[in-house]
């Protein structure tokens, strides 16, 4: 009967180093953090690394602020404003300030800005 404790006792180790190791390794893997959310003439889809927000685009409204910006599907957003850690909540915020907000975007291993200048009442044109 010990030896079958003993047994089992050192497969919940074992599992438990595994898990251990597994994540270690799962933290280099970006993953999804909310639900995708829409802001503005686009939708973004929230990842996270560790310690580390960004928003990946997944649409574009033709004629929308962000496609006249130059953001294209599959840009990473790091950073609004300036401030690291891009969430749908900060971009909302970014959006309904006065001045235009300035995105840091990453694509295809460039890293760049882009200007969201306030679209006309009404729509695009």
């Amino acid at each position: 009967m010990n030896g079958l404790r003993m047994a089992g006792w050192a497969a919940v180790g074992a599992a438990a180093v595994g898990a251990g190791a597994f994540g270690l390794l799962a933290d280099n893997v970006p993953r999804v953090a909310a639900p995708r959310g829409a802001v503005g003439g686009a939708t973004y889809s929230p990842v996270s690394h560790v310690r580390h927000h960004a928003l990946v685009v997944t649409s574009l409204r033709t004629g929308g602020a962000e496609a006249a910006a130059g953001l294209k599907v599959g840009d990473m957003v790091e950073a609004i404003d300036g401030h690291a850690g891009a969430t749908l909540a900060t971009l909302r915020a970014a959006e309904a300030r006065r001045p235009p907000a300035v995105l840091k975007v990453q694509r295809n291993g460039d890293v760049f800005t882009l200007t969201l200048l306030k679209e006309v009442p009404g729509g695009a044109s």
